[in-house]
């Protein structure tokens, strides 16, 4: 056996290869186009603006909503969607924190997807146990806590066994009231 890093070509070739033919632009990249209703894309403007409306960004979207998302639709469909510049501000209760907000019409890609991707998710949490609490309905801080609690006195046995650790940690500055 060997590593891999073995030349299998033929020893007695020039190792040069030689075109057949050459392949017109068009054919080699094919468009990409996906099939996307434009209701869906509507639904996740409506689900996105739910609690924004009042927001400038939402105020600014709107005025151009029908010409906007028509390009933003036809953009995702042809695969050349990318994300605008976002804006991050700071907020001070109930700690001081940064926030990232994506441009209004990066929003509603965002609810574009978690619309499609959540039930997907959801379905796999439910399936590993509800071990996951994050970002979801019904779940919460109190309920993860809950849950941190039972897991470490299952796995002590009741609180019998010492070989229990349990490890706090943090992406660096993500929480900046976190040492």
């Amino acid at each position: 056996m060997n590593n891999g890093n073995v030349n299998n070509n033929n020893k007695t070739n020039t190792n040069r290869v030689r075109a057949v033919a050459p392949v017109p632009e068009a054919v080699a990249t094919p468009q990409v186009v996906y099939d996307i209703p434009f209701s869906s894309l509507i639904q996740a403007w409506i689900d996105c603006e739910r609690n924004k409306r009042s927001s400038n960004s939402c105020t600014k979207f709107r005025w151009h909503a029908a010409r906007d998302l028509v390009a933003l639709w036809q953009s995702m469909c042809k695969g050349e969607y990318t994300p605008n510049a976002s804006m991050v501000f700071m907020v001070l209760w109930p700690v001081l924190r940064e926030v990232w907000a994506g441009a209004f019409r990066d929003r509603i890609v965002h609810h574009w997807e978690a619309l499609r991707f959540g039930p997907i998710f959801e379905d796999y949490f439910v399936e590993v146990g509800n071990v996951s609490m994050n970002c979801r309905k019904g779940f919460g801080s109190l309920l993860a806590v809950e849950t941190l609690q039972k897991m470490i006195y299952d796995y002590t046995e009741g609180y019998t066994r010492q070989d229990c650790y349990i490890v706090g940690g943090d992406f660096a500055n993500f929480f900046m009231s976190i040492d």
